[in-house]
């Protein structure tokens, strides 16, 4: 599944190939055809495409004298002087899903469900959490009790108990039923419900931010900043990060967004690494709104660091605006990553 169509993607790459080097634009057009583009391959094009629009733009320059090539180094149209060096990169809460694969339990048992032929709208899974224990910079990671081994579904969840409590719901399926999963590791409910009318899992947010130093947003930011220090090159510099599926982005989509206050958000993040990184003159945010209720579409938030005055209002405007050239998404990342 993709976040662009691929006629859009199609249609960015043959423009971008009118800047982009012989060997660069094979390395896309390979992925292109054969349908291989992952989700960070599909922002760099895209993103490289507006920028197109914008300005002169050349990628990963190799010329700046130093070890690293970072993906864009852009002039401004209206300005010639004005121009800046930035690296694109994409996150997601890889790594995290993995060690508690709450979604691939809700599969398999949806899997379980449709084979035996019942309605997975009368059900429900609550996965237990240590929500309540954790706060911010206490040093309590948040953590779903449930097994991190698929291999352990089986044994742990899906066995004859379980099957015992499908066989309850089979005799009497005008009653609700619980069925338990308890021991030092595990904390799992399962219910039957004969009058509910949608599915659900219930898996309280173990990818908070719990401690400003030590998160997926700050290592991707400081990683980036490292490539640009290597590059050599001693201008304006520039930090895009784009959402690949990391659940802590769909926050800078929505002024309203409540923060709970028991844990950091990506704005807070962001800033404190701008104050570190004085030499970073913006970090740009792209993702896909989760909360816009009409077709779907690209959202861009941009934070600003001391050396952004060195850009005119025009360009600043253009920065700040830039998402509104992206295409229209045809999936969202919340759609993308479920599956």
């Amino acid at each position: 599944m993709a976040i662009f169509s691929k006629e859009d993607l199609e249609n960015c790459q043959a423009e971008n190939n009118k800047f982009l080097e012989n060997e660069q634009i094979e390395k896309f057009t390979n992925k292109l055809e054969k349908n291989s583009l992952n989700f960070a391959d599909e922002w760099e094009i895209v993103v490289l495409n507006v920028f197109s629009k914008c300005g002169e733009i050349i990628h990963e320059p190799d010329n700046l004298g130093g070890a690293t090539k970072p993906d864009l180094y852009f002039i401004f149209n209206n300005e010639k002087n004005i121009e800046f060096l930035a690296d694109i990169t994409t996150i997601s809460d890889r790594g995290v899903d993995e060690k508690f694969p709450y979604k691939k339990l809700q599969a398999r048992f949806f899997n379980i469900l449709f084979e035996l032929e019942f309605n997975r709208n009368r059900f429900g899974i609550d996965v237990g959490s240590n929500t309540w224990e954790v706060t911010r910079d206490n040093n309590v990671k948040p953590k779903l009790y449930m097994p991190s081994n698929e291999d352990e579904f089986d044994i742990k969840i899906f066995n004859s108990d379980f099957f015992s409590f499908l066989d309850k719901v089979t005799n009497s399926p005008k009653e609700r039923h619980t069925h338990i999963i308890r021991d030092e590791e595990t904390a799992i409910k399962m219910e039957y419900n004969p009058f509910e009318l949608h599915s659900r899992l219930i898996a309280p947010n173990h990818k908070r931010i719990t401690t400003i130093n030590s998160n997926t947003m700050k290592s991707a930011l400081e990683d980036k900043a490292s490539q640009l220090h290597k590059s050599g090159y001693n201008g304006n510099k520039g930090i895009i990060i784009c959402d690949g599926g990391y659940s802590e982005f769909g926050s800078l989509a929505s002024p309203s967004y409540q923060f709970s206050g028991k844990d950091y958000n990506v704005r807070e993040v962001i800033k404190v690494f701008l104050k570190k990184y004085s030499d970073i003159s913006f970090v740009l945010t792209f993702g896909v709104n989760p909360y816009y209720p009409g077709p779907k579409k690209v959202f861009g938030k941009i934070f600003t660091g001391n050396n952004f005055n060195n850009f005119g209002c025009g360009q600043k405007l253009i920065l700040e605006n830039i998402y509104k050239l992206f295409p229209k998404p045809i999936n969202s990342l919340s759609n993308l990553t479920f599956l």
